[in-house]
């Protein structure tokens, strides 16, 4: 079975390298540029895993992660947040968090990466 990964990154350096990096047979990437095309992918096929940049140009990443974590139906979906943001700075917000979900900070290690959508998939995407 195919896993479907929305990403909601507006970067298109950063969404390239993930294009690249997520490359399998077994994952389908679906790349959003913006909130609320995100939401929308997020809402219309239900992923196995979201990729959440935090600085977006229409609505901040927290804000999407507070309606995936409140919204009935996308409770159970993973959340890879990746931003360049770090931890110190965002004092409280990483702490909210569901336990399931991953923050990541760019520049992201590739083969990091790999092992926590891995994770969070619980299966094998690449040897």
């Amino acid at each position: 079975m195919i896993k479907q990964i929305v990403s909601i990154e507006d970067e298109a350096e950063i969404s390239e390298l993930l294009s690249v990096v997520l490359d399998s047979p077994q994952a389908a990437l679906i790349q959003t540029y913006d909130a609320y095309s995100g939401l929308d992918a997020i809402r219309e096929l239900h992923p196995d895993l979201v990729i959440l940049d935090i600085m977006l140009p229409d609505l901040d990443g927290w804000s999407v992660y507070r309606i995936l974590r409140e919204e009935i139906g996308l409770l159970d979906i993973p959340v890879l947040v990746l931003t360049v943001l770090r931890r110190e700075f965002l004092q409280p917000r990483p702490q909210l968090l569901d336990p399931r979900d991953v923050y990541m900070t760019k520049p992201f290690d590739a083969m990091h990466l790999r092992q926590e959508v891995e994770s969070m998939l619980g299966m094998r995407l690449w040897a």
